[in-house]
C-alpha cells in the first residue's frame, strides 16, 4: 500500500532545498560581479568549469524532482479515476436499492389482491419472479466493502447489455482484506470486462462467473468465462504492458494493471481452462502471510 504523504513535510523540504539553490546562485553571481570589478581575485568559485558543473547539478536535481512529481501525479490520477468509478457504481447500487424499496408496497398490494381473488397459481408465479429479481440484487451484496458490492452489481448491467449470463458466487465477506477495496475493484473490473468481451467471441452459451472465497491463508478471486483461448501455454504474455487478447483494437493495459496490483500485495495469478471456460484465478495472502 502506498504510504501516506505528509504535505507539510514535503513543503518544508522543498522550500529548504529551493532556498539553498537560490542562495548558492546569488552568492556565485556576487562572486562573479566582484571578480569583474576587481575587488577579488580569481578563485575556484568563479571559474567557468565550476559554474558549468554547478548548473548541471541544478538541472539534474530539478529534473529528478520534476520526474518524482510526475509519477506522484500519475498515481493520484489513477486513484481519482478509481474513486470516480466506485462512486458511480455505488450510485447505481443505491438506485437499485431505493427502487426495490419503493416497489415493495406495490408488490404487497398486488399479492394481496391476487390472494383475495384466490388466484393462487398467479401468486406463486408472481412470487417466483419477484424472488428472482430480489435475489439477483442481494447475491451481489455479500461483502463488507460497498465498492466491491457496487462493482459486481454494475457489471451485471454490462453483462445484460452483451447478452451474457452473469453469475456471482460470494462465499466470503472479505473481512480484514489486506488489499484496499479500490484496488480489488480495479482487478475485478478489468478481468470482468475482458471476460465479458471474450464470452461474446464464441458460439453457443455466453457465460461469466465471478467466484469469491477465502481459505485459512488466502483470499481467492476467480473470474470464469466462455470464449476459450486457443493457447494457454502463453498466458503469462497476457499480463505484459501493451499485449492484448482482444479481437478488436485495444491498449493492452488492463491485465497488466491487474498483475501489477497482485504482485504489489504478494499475491499470485494464474490462467487455466476448466470445463470449456477460461478461468483467471487470483490468490492474495491474508494478513501476515505475505510479509515474510
Amino acid at each position: 500500500m502506498k504510504k501516506e504523504i505528509s504535505i507539510s513535510k514535503i513543503q518544508k523540504i522543498l522550500f529548504l532545498l529551493h532556498m539553498v539553490q537560490w542562495i548558492a546562485i546569488v552568492l556565485l553571481l556576487i562572486n562573479r560581479i566582484l571578480l569583474h570589478l576587481g575587488y577579488i581575485q580569481q578563485n575556484v568559485f568563479n571559474k567557468p568549469d565550476f559554474l558549468l558543473i554547478f548548473l548541471i547539478i541544478i538541472i539534474l536535481y530539478n529534473s529528478y524532482i520534476t520526474w518524482k512529481d510526475f509519477k506522484e501525479f500519475l498515481w493520484w490520477w489513477e486513484q481519482s479515476n478509481m474513486y470516480k468509478e466506485a462512486y458511480y457504481n455505488i450510485n447505481l447500487l443505491n438506485r437499485d436499492l431505493r427502487s426495490q424499496r419503493h416497489d415493495f408496497l406495490n408488490h404487497l398490494q398486488i399479492l394481496y389482491s391476487l390472494v383475495e381473488m384466490k388466484e393462487y397459481e398467479e401468486v406463486a408465479s408472481y412470487l417466483h419472479t419477484l424472488y428472482g429479481d430480489i435475489g439477483n440484487l442481494s447475491k451481489n451484496i455479500k461483502t463488507v466493502h460497498p465498492a466491491i458490492n457496487a462493482l459486481l452489481q454494475a457489471k451485471s448491467y454490462d453483462a445484460q447489455k452483451k447478452e451474457v449470463h452473469y453469475q456471482t458466487m460470494i462465499q466470503s465477506s472479505l473481512q480484514d482484506l489486506t488489499v484496499p477495496a479500490w484496488e480489488i475493484c480495479r482487478c475485478l473490473g478489468n478481468l470482468i470486462d475482458n471476460g465479458l468481451e471474450a464470452a461474446t467471441w464464441g458460439k453457443g452459451d455466453k457465460k461469466l462467473i465471478v467466484h469469491i472465497k477465502e481459505t485459512l491463508t488466502n483470499f481467492e478471486f476467480m473470474v470464469s468465462n466462455t470464449g476459450v483461448s486457443p493457447d494457454y501455454s502463453a498466458w503469462e504474455k497476457w499480463f505484459k504492458a501493451g499485449y492484448t487478447t482482444k479481437q478488436k483494437e485495444g491498449r493492452g493495459m488492463g491485465l497488466y494493471i491487474v498483475k501489477k496490483i497482485i504482485d504489489q500485495y504478494h499475491g499470485t495469478i494464474h490462467v487455466k481452462e476448466h470445463e470449456g471456460m477460461t478461468v483467471v484465478h487470483i490468490q492474495i495472502p491474508k494478513q501476515g502471510e505475505g510479509d515474510n
